[in-house]
């Protein structure tokens, strides 16, 4: 056998490590928060949250659109940035203050 056609076995083989684009720790949470896309007031679900951005299930996000969410007295802007079926990953254009955050992962809404 030629030596240079000789194969690696695939455990040999380096993979590339995915990069955490996220610049905060997400929280797992599960909320109910309303939210306004393109013009129209929803209902949705808060399923992570940390103070750079947000995962929710929302019926119609669409990447690229601008989202604004509400809860327990807290308002956040953002944009959607992937949207897959029901889930969209938000980010928000600049960390939230630390009040809006412990806002919108109350438990209860006064």
């Amino acid at each position: 056998m030629n030596p240079a056609m000789t194969i690696a076995p695939l455990n040999s083989i380096p993979r590339a490590v995915p990069v955490e684009r996220r610049n905060a720790r997400r929280i797992p949470v599960s909320l109910t928060v309303e939210v306004e896309l393109d013009g129209e007031k929803r209902v949705a679900q808060l399923t992570e949250l940390s103070r750079s951005g947000a995962r929710i299930a929302a019926q119609g996000a669409r990447a690229g659109s601008a989202v604004l969410i509400r809860r327990a007295g807290a308002e956040v802007n953002g944009q959607i940035v992937w949207a897959n079926g029901l889930m969209a990953g938000v980010r928000f254009p600049e960390p939230i203050a630390e009040e809006d955050f412990l806002r919108l992962r109350r438990r209860t809404v006064d």
